[in-house]
């Protein structure tokens, strides 16, 4: 290179240095997602040829420039110094545009943001770690790969692509997030965000890929009236669609997160539910995720579907050692405590979720296998509805799309994999323009709802909210157009689902206290004879009373006279009463009139064992406890779901 050459290179360097230490500008959301694919007459690259002045810089002996088939490095050869110097251009890969540089609001966490179009002319955008610069870098590659970037096979040259991108002088800033969903007014996508007045760039940025990516195909009037519009009348259908719009209500709303599992055998089509919601979101073979995950792993599925829905297929893939704290740890939207290398506390990940699972076992089936009972706190939490429309049909309600059943799940999946995903970005367009606004109606739907509800035990309101919230997103998603039913139909196939939970469960106490008197009713059924020796009636007093038979295994004796059962005291704590306390049982029983004492204080029975003249403390419960009359919650008039014909 010439000593002029030489001159005017360094002083290119220096004006861009010192552009870098000037005050950054803020690039608003709107002109960063200005470009649309829809938009496009020329080809890709030819637009983001457009800013090859700006995308060129300098490095070592030579400097990167966009072109418009792609991002080169160009060496400048200075072998002999008379002359001008030779060019010599390395190909690293097809054109790419880098917007801004990221951090989170304490000024750490800083990546970069970048964008490229596929071979099809569709955009992508990616924020990327700067701390994936420093460990295997080959996979952040990999992901832009399967984007559709074009990357050189080099492995030298691939290096200029690290280099390129840490290095780029770029002036803009943006604010990167490490979770999906509402920060404060904006809702973010891995891909971009919506609503909000705020001008700067906010991004979801994290090492890790994300595998919920979002994806179009077709048209929303397509999806709504090809799909939507015709499963109106289906009640388990329109309610998993109303599930998919319900998670983005939470945030604004302050409501906890839950979930619904629907409950059937294999044949009955429940996987349809999960095959609608998924549609709304996008493609439903990508959305749908297993129940089959470590908990570790579903933590991190949580985190990408915060402020939505996570679609969990088939329960029984959960190992049903960790199905119980899986479930809370899903509810609940906390993950486990960790420490760092340092020792030092991790903060827990959080998140909000509606959560919609299906399987052919209910949670407390599945983890009876690992002799493991389930607290009212996990039915409460993931709400269980048959999903069995009861019409002889499996899940549907009516034949509309087929003259079977099957048929009809076939033609609806059918349509699913043509139509998706717009639904949910419409969605998100309503309910980001006034948040304010969408929180109040959302508010005056639900309250209208649990006004239908007003005689419900403290946990049956809990999850009647849950249900009401989601009435209140297929009412509000109906009202923005998107799903073509009409006002009220929503609220009616939500109505039909929450009665046939309620069917299970009861409005008239708490659930607890019926799983606990089921509890015990099933463990007589199941031992009977096999492990409660039998009294004979006694011809005068207790001390005549005989035994017909040896016992073995013996919890106690079931005295024919009286059609009572008496347990040992520690076999009915050990045996009986788990996974709940000896103290909540007893308490239950004795409200219950089940109970028979004479020790009020304990709430035993002192007693004289047969063959014995010791008198002993037993707890007695009357034989009526089998016949004991758990009662279900009155069926309401449901309307009819209006036709949408």
């Amino acid at each position: 290179m010439s000593k002029n050459d030489q001159i005017s290179l360094n002083k290119l360097v220096d004006e861009q240095s010192a552009d870098l230490i000037k005050k950054p500008s803020i690039l608003p959301d709107a002109q960063l997602l200005e470009t649309n694919t829809d938009d496009i007459d020329e080809p890709s690259s030819e637009i983001i040829a457009e800013t090859e002045l700006n995308e060129r810089f300098i490095y070592e002996n030579g400097f990167f420039e966009v072109r418009s088939d792609g991002l080169y490095y160009v060496h400048l050869n200075d072998k002999n110094s008379s002359k001008p110097p030779r060019q010599h251009a390395v190909f690293i890969c097809s054109p790419i545009e880098v917007i801004a540089r990221t951090r989170d609001v304490h000024s750490t966490a800083w990546g970069i943001l970048i964008r490229w179009f596929d071979a099809d002319g569709v955009m992508h955008q990616h924020s990327i770690a700067m701390d994936s610069f420093h460990g295997d870098t080959r996979e952040y590659r990999k992901y832009l790969a399967s984007q559709g970037l074009i990357i050189t096979s080099n492995t030298k040259h691939r290096q200029y692509l690290d280099i390129y991108l840490q290095q780029h002088p770029i002036k803009i800033r943006g604010l990167c997030v490490d979770k999906l969903g509402w920060h404060n007014d904006r809702y973010v996508l891995h891909n971009r965000s919506l609503g909000g007045k705020d001008d700067e760039i906010i991004v979801y940025q994290s090492n890790n890929v994300i595998s919920n990516v979002l994806s179009e195909r077709g048209t929303l009037v397509q999806w709504r009236d090809e799909i939507c519009k015709l499963t109106a009348e289906q009640s388990r259908l329109v309610f998993s669609i109303c599930c998919a719009f319900a998670g983005q209500l939470l945030e604004p709303l302050g409501y906890d997160g839950g979930g619904f599992h629907m409950l059937g055998s294999s044949s009955i089509g429940k996987s349809i539910t999960m095959c609608l919601a998924a549609s709304v979101w996008g493609k439903p073979t990508v959305i749908v995720r297993t129940w089959r995950q470590t908990d570790n792993a579903l933590e991190g599925t949580a985190r990408e579907h915060n402020d939505s829905v996570l679609l969990l297929d088939e329960i029984g893939q959960l190992e049903p050692s960790i199905a119980v704290k899986t479930a809370y740890m899903l509810a609940n939207g906390s993950s486990k405590s960790r420490s760092s290398v340092s020792g030092t506390n991790q903060k827990p990940h959080t998140w909000r979720l509606i959560i919609l699972s299906n399987g052919e076992q209910s949670i407390k089936q599945h983890v009876a296998y690992e002799s493991k009972g389930v607290t009212a706190g996990v039915e409460v939490r993931i709400a269980h509805i048959e999903a069995d429309a009861s019409t002889g049909n499996g899940i549907f309600d009516s034949l509309v799309m087929a003259d079977s059943g099957a048929a009809q799940a076939d033609k609806i999946k059918e349509l699913a994999s043509k139509y998706h995903g717009t639904a949910g970005i419409a969605w998100l367009e309503h309910i980001t323009i006034d948040k304010a606004e969408t929180t109040a109606k959302a508010k005056s739907l639900i309250k209208g709802f649990m006004l239908q509800y007003d005689d419900l035990s403290s946990q049956a309101h809990r999850v009647a909210k849950r249900f009401a919230l989601v009435a209140a997103a297929g009412e509000m998603a109906t009202q923005a157009g998107i799903t073509g039913w009409q006002t009220g139909q929503a609220t009616a196939a939500v109505k039909v689902c929450f009665n046939n939970w309620l069917d299970n469960y009861g409005r008239d106490g708490e659930h607890e206290e019926r799983q606990i008197i089921k509890h015990v009713q099933a463990f007589i059924e199941q031992h009977g004879a096999s492990r409660f020796q039998i009294w004979s009636e006694p011809m005068h007093d207790e001390d005549q009373i005989t035994i017909e038979q040896k016992t073995n295994n013996r919890v106690g004796f079931r005295r024919q006279d009286t059609d009572e059962y008496y347990f040992y005291p520690n076999m009915f704590e050990k045996e009986v009463c788990s996974p709940y306390s000896l103290k909540k049982v007893i308490k239950v029983l004795d409200e219950a009139g089940l109970l028979n004492k004479n020790e009020q204080d304990r709430k035993m029975l002192k007693v004289t064992l047969p063959n014995t003249k010791n008198r002993l403390r037993m707890y007695a419960i009357k034989g009526n406890v089998l016949s004991y009359e758990i009662n279900k919650s009155v069926n309401e008039d449901v309307p009819n779901v209006p036709s949408s014909k």
